[in-house]
C-alpha cells in the first residue's frame, strides 16, 4: 500500500478487522478503509475491535506505540459492513485500492467472481496476498497446497478479470 498512496481502501474478506486496524495505523494517508465481510460474527467482531481495539496484537504487528496506534486509529475512517466479495454493495470505481489477505482462497469455485468485482469497485490497483500456484518456489509448496486445498488459482485468472499482474 505504501508504494500505491491510495485515499480509500477495500477489503475482501475482512474478518475480525484486524487487518485494516493495523494497516489504518502504518498507513494514516488513507482517508476511508472499509471491510466487507460475510459473515455477520466477523462484522460484529471488527467493530468491537474498531471501538476497544486489541492494542497489544495490533503493537505486535505494526510496531506502534499504543498511544500511537489509539490515536491514529482515531483518526482513521474505518467501517465493517457484511457482504459478499463476489457481489460487493458498492459502485462501481468505489475505492482506489483493494485487497484480500488469505480470503479469497476459501471460495475457489467463485474466485473469478471475487476478481471482476475487485476490479469494478477498485479505481486503478487490487493487492492479492493469496498463495497463487505460479508463486510457489518448489514443487514441495505446490504440493503442500494441493494436499491441504488451498487456492490454486493461477495469475492467468487474474487478468482475466482486467488486472496486471505485478510481481
Amino acid at each position: 500500500l505504501a508504494s500505491l498512496r491510495p485515499s480509500s481502501v477495500l477489503e475482501l474478506g475482512s474478518g475480525s478487522g484486524i487487518n485494516i486496524l493495523a494497516l489504518a495505523v502504518l498507513c494514516p494517508w488513507v482517508k476511508k478503509w472499509k471491510g466487507v465481510e460475510l459473515t455477520q460474527g466477523g462484522v460484529d467482531m471488527g467493530n468491537k475491535f474498531l471501538s476497544e481495539p486489541p492494542v497489544e496484537i495490533i503493537t505486535y504487528l505494526t510496531g506502534e506505540a499504543s498511544e500511537t496506534i489509539l490515536q491514529k486509529l482515531r483518526e482513521s475512517d474505518i467501517e465493517f459492513v457484511k457482504g459478499d466479495m463476489t457481489k460487493l454493495p458498492f459502485g462501481d470505481r468505489s475505492f482506489e485500492c483493494a485487497f484480500s489477505h488469505h480470503a479469497v482462497e476459501q471460495i475457489p469455485d467463485r474466485y473469478l467472481e471475487a476478481f471482476r468485482e475487485a476490479r469494478r469497485v477498485a479505481v486503478k490497483n487490487a493487492i492479492f496476498v493469496e498463495p497463487f500456484a505460479e508463486a510457489q518456489p518448489t514443487i514441495f509448496h505446490f504440493l503442500y497446497l494441493i494436499g491441504k486445498n488451498y487456492f490454486h488459482s493461477s495469475y492467468t485468472e487474474v487478468t482475466k478479470a482486467g488486472f496486471e499482474v505485478l510481481r
